[in-house]
């Protein structure tokens, strides 16, 4: 099944260059990915076992994601991430852009075996809970420090 999901997040008085710093840090990101065990970061790459509590993905998911382009004039971020569990995988691209007044994330994704009969509905909703989990870690590590 192919989805693309588009997301807007207001920088809620966050400088914005601060946002950006930190989402260009794998090892900062890494402590917000929602559900995760076992991360392991070296350079731009990310890998973790995550254990999503939905009855529709057994087992625990093995995530690996990869910043492939940093646009610094632009401020675009692109990520490329693969997940598979038993029976089921996914792969996706990941842009996150900055505009004047809001951070905005799109995702293109494909999922392969027993996700592709999981609704789209039910897909979209687990994606944008998991990104807002993220960005509201994300907002929160900038506000303490």
């Amino acid at each position: 099944m192919h989805i693309e999901l588009e997301r807007r997040y207001a920088f809620d008085g966050i400088e914005p260059n601060t946002l950006w710093s930190r989402l260009k840090d794998v090892q900062r990101i890494a402590r917000c990915i929602p559900h995760a065990e076992d991360v392991y970061v070296e350079g731009s790459i990310l890998k973790a076992k995550v254990k999503p509590p939905y009855s529709f993905i057994r087992g625990r998911l093995s995530i690996e994601s990869e910043i492939l382009s940093i646009d610094e004039d632009m401020k675009q971020l692109k990520v490329k991430v693969k997940g598979s569990s038993i029976g089921s995988s996914f792969d996706a691209m990941l842009m996150i852009s900055f505009m004047q007044d809001c951070l905005i994330a799109s995702v293109v994704a494909d999922t392969h075996g027993l996700l592709r009969t999981v609704p789209r509905s039910l897909i979209q909703k687990v994606t944008e809970d998991a990104a807002d989990m993220f960005m509201s870690c994300i907002k929160a590590g900038i506000s303490v420090g």
